[in-house]
């Protein structure tokens, strides 16, 4: 396979490995100028129907060139309907930087709750000092 990235992409259940050499072909048919780079923004699959499924997949060619990649096909057929067009990048970077303020809470979120179970694992490893942190003596981590 000329473009291996494109293997991080989950094949569709019931599908052939025929489906990566219709996609590469379709990306470089798209992209004239010489792929040197593919990375993986977003690969979403659905099933559309009984026997059918449908994949929404978002790649950066060469580092600059946003595409998204609509694909739908049908269990055991090397038949696929493919749809690519390219992304405005101010969408995308709009569309990056709500992701990374979603990830960011979620990050805090989390560092939250890791204090919060650390200060449970000290309570019920050291009980005497709970009672001294009651008092003000013993320092809850933060």
């Amino acid at each position: 396979m000329k473009h291996r990235e494109l293997l991080g992409i989950k094949l569709p259940a019931a599908t052939s490995a025929k489906f990566y050499a219709a996609l590469c072909s379709a990306i470089e048919q798209h992209c004239k100028p010489e792929i040197e780079s593919i990375q993986i923004i977003c690969d979403l699959e659905e099933k559309a129907r009984k026997k059918y499924w449908y994949k929404n997949i978002d790649l950066l060619i060469n580092g600059n060139d946003p595409v998204n990649i609509r694909m739908t096909g049908r269990n055991y057929s090397d038949i696929y309907d493919i749809d690519i067009e390219d992304i405005d990048i101010e969408c995308l970077s709009c569309e990056c930087r709500d992701n990374i303020a979603k990830l960011e809470a979620m990050i805090e979120e989390s560092r939250k709750k890791i204090c919060f179970y650390r200060d449970m694992l000290n309570l019920l490893e050291y009980p005497r000092a709970a009672h001294k942190a009651v008092a003000g003596d013993y320092p809850l981590s933060s």
